[in-house]
């Protein structure tokens, strides 16, 4: 499910890890990647052990569930991603394996440790 403009697999990732965390309570997939919406594509395909979810959708209102998984865009803006940080518990970015790749995801996390963040990051520690 790799996109062909990405190929670091970014939406395969999401709905593996939906799939899987599906065993252990309601899980809900929201595909905010309009680019591509690969989540949503295969949701269509068969029935799946949990919801796959238009941005739209989840506006409307979530049941409860015990996992939220969101499918961002292919590379948000650092204060999209800072908002991301500090309302979900764990914050998932896949990285390709190149040195140019792994350097630049690096620098990414130094910029979303900054400020508040880097305190929240130190009590967790």
């Amino acid at each position: 499910m790799p996109s062909p403009a990405s190929k670091i697999g970014k939406s395969t990732l999401a709905f593996n890890l939906a799939g899987a965390l599906a065993e252990r309570g309601p899980v809900a997939l929201v595909d905010e990647d309009s680019r591509v919406r690969s989540c949503l594509q295969c949701a269509e395909l068969a029935p799946l052990p949990f919801e796959v979810l238009s941005p739209e959708a989840a506006a409307q209102g979530l049941k409860p569930l015990a996992f939220l998984i969101v499918n961002s865009e292919g590379r948000p803006s650092v204060d999209d991603l800072r908002k991301l940080v500090r309302t979900f518990e764990t914050v998932l970015m896949p990285c390709g394996a190149s040195r140019l790749e792994i350097q630049s995801t690096l620098n990414l996390w130094r910029q979303l440790r900054t400020g508040d963040e880097l305190e929240a990051w130190k009590q967790c520690a």
